[in-house]
């Protein structure tokens, strides 16, 4: 009986090590508040009280989202208009009165993938510096800033790139199919580009 009641005991402090281990070691990923608890306990264990816990946890979740958010639209933006504009130069290939404007719109897609990889550089660093400093409120509160002033530097950065590319592709659109489409239209345009590039103006 003794030995009964003992195997029973051991088999039941089993299941409960199993049952510990297992809930231990899995990540619970269902929502945005359980990856942050996650982080909190797996990085850096310590006993905060329920308002700066629920502080800590409500930065991490903001931060996450708004750069993932901003990532996203980034991203897409520049997909878009590097596919406009990598139409425009296969136009420009069987246009040869368009070749003035290569040169500008091969700048312009370098221009935008060069964004697009120091937007998702700069994004995956701030991320690895939360995750690594989640437990200290005054970093979280400094990363937010960085986050901040970051995400909108991309922004304005990737705006003024898209409006060139908008401005230039309206000009050739303008001025090779509207205005002047053609044999005469290259010495019309070549004083159209001093005008605009140049400074040397010219009535056209």
């Amino acid at each position: 009986m003794l030995t009964t009641a003992r195997a029973t005991a051991l088999r039941a402090t089993t299941t409960r090590a199993t049952t510990f281990r297992a809930t231990a070691t899995t990540a619970p990923t269902t929502t945005l508040t359980d990856l942050a608890d996650w982080l909190i306990d797996v990085l850096r264990p310590r006993p905060y009280n329920n308002i700066v816990g629920q502080y800590i946890k409500t930065i991490i979740i903001v931060v996450v989202v708004v750069e993932v958010v901003v990532v996203v639209v980034v991203v897409v933006v520049v997909v878009v208009v590097v596919v406009v504009v990598v139409v425009v130069v296969v136009v420009v290939g069987f246009q040869p009165q368009l070749s003035i404007f290569v040169s500008e719109i091969k700048i312009i897609i370098i221009i935008i993938i060069v964004v697009v990889v120091v937007a998702v550089v700069v994004v995956v660093v701030v991320v690895v510096i939360i995750i690594v400093l989640v437990t200290e409120v005054v970093v979280v509160l400094v990363v937010v800033v960085v986050v901040v002033v970051v995400v909108v530097v991309v922004v304005v950065v990737v705006v003024a790139v898209v409006v060139v590319v908008v401005v230039v592709a309206v000009d050739v659109i303008i001025a090779c199919y509207i205005i002047m489409p053609s044999t005469t239209y290259i010495s019309f345009k070549k004083e159209c580009y001093e005008a605009n590039y140049t400074g040397n103006h010219h009535q056209y």
